[in-house]
């Protein structure tokens, strides 16, 4: 009988161990408060209805040199906004740039932040929120280095109508916070004996090395037109004695007085705080018009609206634009019929030629538009005063 032996050969393996480390990091920054914009009386600014237009852009805002250091490594630079109320940032490009726009705490107003560094274009890539912080530079070991906070911060017309201003007349916001950081990786943690910044840290396993709050209020002109109430009398029309399904035409042209174009998008260099130099980006440019009917539109296709239901029956009020002597007769459609509840150019719907204005400039503009009394299809006529009312919108494109 044979027996065997059977020597099992173990294999022994030391598994290598992770040791975390405590890493101490010091030199924060006390929180610094900064309150936009900065201004002078010179300043002023247009803002309409148009979204992800620029309201005020600070290049390089100096929130101050930190010296970082940690005594062991791994540990990155990061940055990363705050937002307000949690609101979720939106992401836009304009002119080759990305941003990421925070909402702040006033509707319609937005704010972004960019990096720049001396000498050179912002940087493409956004701030971005505490979810993904930009991480800028990685050391491994200890390591004391000096890090500039100068943050591009834009102002922003953004979707949502313009919030209420306050009792002294000033649209004021609170805008999200912009947060320079230490992150160290795990298993290592950051130390209890770091001598940190006094700010709040939302991201795992970071130290706030320097935090900014940003509030600040906004006195803006507004890009509305104005212009005097006009009365059109159409006449006395005489339905059996015309056979035609409308009435002459008459001039129903009025002139828009809009407010001194001061443009937008004021660029200001910022050097220690303070403004250093300042211009005007955008330049204000063209009207829109929308005629908004305080009566039923009857036919959108040729201009026609209801009359107000008080007097006569069976007609309405068309309104084309331009000159009354280019407007058909008869049943003709006009060239330029007069669409309601639609924003439209003006240089689309009458002989204004649009151009930017000087800033500063006084904007006067007179708009063709003709009226007559017009036959409505299939309903019976009664007689008596004939009345309606429409609404012009204008602005600043």
């Amino acid at each position: 009988m044979y027996k065997y032996m059977i020597f099992l050969l173990a294999s022994i393996v030391f598994a290598a161990q992770a040791h975390a480390a405590a890493i101490t990091c010091s030199r924060g920054k006390a929180p610094t408060a900064i309150t936009l914009p900065y201004h002078d009386h010179g300043d002023r600014t247009i803002v309409g209805g148009k979204i992800y237009s620029k309201i005020f852009t600070y290049y390089s805002i100096n929130a101050g040199s930190v010296t970082l250091a940690c005594n062991k490594g791994p540990w990155s630079v990061v940055y990363y906004a705050i937002p307000v109320n949690g609101q979720e940032p939106i992401r836009h490009s304009d002119g080759g740039i990305d941003y990421l726009i925070f909402p702040t705490s006033l509707s319609g107003i937005g704010m972004s932040f960019n990096d720049t560094l001396s000498g050179r274009d912002p940087n493409p890539t956004p701030s971005l929120n505490a979810i993904s912080p930009d991480i800028r530079r990685t050391y491994p070991g200890a390591t004391s280095t000096p890090e500039w906070s100068t943050p591009m911060v834009t102002l922003w017309r953004i979707p949502g109508s313009l919030g209420e201003v306050n009792s002294n007349g000033v649209l004021a916001f609170t805008g999200p916070s912009y947060v320079q950081a230490i992150m160290v990786y795990p298993p290592d943690t950051i130390s209890p004996d770091s001598r940190a910044g006094t700010g709040p840290a939302p991201l795992p396993n970071s130290w706030t090395a320097n935090y900014i709050s940003f509030t600040g209020g906004l006195n803006l002109y507004p890009a509305t037109c104005t212009f005097t109430n006009v009365s059109v009398y159409l006449g006395h029309y005489n339905h059996g004695a015309i056979p035609d399904p409308a009435s002459s035409w008459v001039d129903a042209s009025f002139t828009l007085r809009c407010p001194l174009a001061w443009g937008s998008g004021v660029i200001a260099k910022v050097g220690d705080n303070g403004i250093g130099t300042r211009s005007i980006q955008i330049k204000n440019s063209g009207l829109n018009i929308k005629v908004v009917p305080r009566t039923e539109i009857k036919d959108s296709s040729k201009g026609i609206i209801a009359l107000d239901g008080t007097g006569a029956k069976g007609y309405g009020v068309q309104l084309a634009w331009g000159d009354v002597s280019n407007q058909p007769r008869g049943a003709g459609v006009p060239a330029k019929p007069v669409v309601f509840n639609t924003t439209l150019a003006a240089e689309t719907i009458s002989s204004y030629e649009s151009r930017s204005y000087d800033l500063g400039e006084n904007v006067t503009q007179h708009i063709k538009m003709a009226a007559r009394f017009f036959r409505l299809n299939n309903e019976e006529v009664e007689l008596g005063p004939a009345r309606a009312v429409v609404e012009i919108i204008a602005n600043y494109d």
